[in-house]
């Protein structure tokens, strides 16, 4: 989620070693237990793609949601999509008060040190909302871990 955070990217090694436990999380279960959670992430994942091409989405969320999609199974699936939608809206929110803040002139902040902000890198990153860190963020808070 950090990497998604700082530099609005997730790794492609990331993913594929998430998987690779997902599947190993796997053996022994039964063969419709397979099919479920092979089927779950592959649907997130035609989803991920069309929000992808939609411009709405990176590469990297739409991965990072099958994968996840692939440890939880279709029973996890709501509680974590909720979860990750209301992580969303924090998060959401968030960017917009930094973008809102970043817009506004120094001496109209009383004194907050934002000149950070105006920073092109910043500006950059606050433009647009990593969601791997709500989708994460949800499966996260959802095991507990």
């Amino acid at each position: 989620m950090g990497w998604d955070l700082l530099g609005q990217r997730i790794p492609n090694r990331l993913c594929l070693l998430l998987a690779a436990g997902g599947v190993v999380g796997l053996f022994g279960a039964a063969p419709w237990q397979w099919l479920d959670h092979l089927g779950t992430a592959t649907g997130l994942l035609l989803l991920g793609f069309i929000l992808f091409l939609r411009g709405v989405w990176g590469g990297g969320d739409a991965k990072f949601l099958a994968v996840i999609g692939l440890w939880r199974g279709s029973p996890g699936l709501p509680g974590w999509l909720l979860l990750a939608a209301m992580m969303g809206g924090v998060l959401a929110g968030a960017f917009w008060l930094l973008r809102h803040l970043s817009r506004r002139r120094p001496e109209r902040c009383r004194g907050l040190p934002l000149r950070w902000l105006r920073h092109p890198g910043v500006a950059a990153r606050i433009a647009r909302l990593p969601y791997g860190v709500a989708l994460g963020g949800g499966a996260l808070l959802l095991t507990g871990g």
